[in-house]
Formats: C-alpha cells, sequence, structure tokens
C-alpha cells in the first residue's frame, strides 16, 4: 500500500491579517496554528460567508484552483501577487 500524498501551497503570514490569523486558532476553519503560522485544509467547498479577509480567500481559492489540499501560512513564506484570482 502506498502512502496517500497531498500537494501544499506556502504563502507568507503577510497575505492574511491578524484577524484571520485569530479565526484560524478559534477553529472557525479545519486549521492546525503553531508558533509560525496555519495549516488550513482547501478540501471542501469554501464558505466565503465567514469573516476572513479577502486576501485570505484568494490564497485559499488560488491553492485549490491549482491542486493544493492545503495552505501553510508561514512567516518566513513567499509573498506573491495572487489577484489574478476572483
Amino acid at each position: 500500500m502506498s502512502p496517500e500524498t497531498n500537494r501544499h501551497m506556502v504563502r507568507s503570514t503577510g497575505h492574511v491579517t491578524q484577524v484571520d490569523m485569530e479565526l484560524l486558532s478559534e477553529g472557525a476553519l479545519s486549521a492546525a496554528n503553531d508558533e509560525y503560522g496555519a495549516w488550513v485544509w482547501v478540501g471542501r467547498q469554501l464558505n466565503q460567508d465567514q469573516q476572513f479577509s479577502s486576501s485570505f480567500w484568494k490564497a485559499l481559492l488560488f491553492a485549490k484552483n491549482n491542486g493544493c489540499r492545503y495552505v501553510r501560512f508561514d512567516q518566513d513564506g513567499p509573498i506573491e501577487d495572487i489577484d489574478e484570482v476572483d
């Protein structure tokens, strides 16, 4: 049996607000926080009615549209333009 593998995208925590990170730590989505940022699962239908910033949703949608199951928001992660996601 081979192990399950999943793609993930790494983005800087600069792509999200402090409120976004607080919502993640309160369990607003399937996420795991640590001292460097958070892992967020994007493998389900995203409910954009929650109080996250538009840049947070853009990062998740960009990852999902590119075949990723997780986004790693990391304090040392890359900051890249993802404005092409609507």
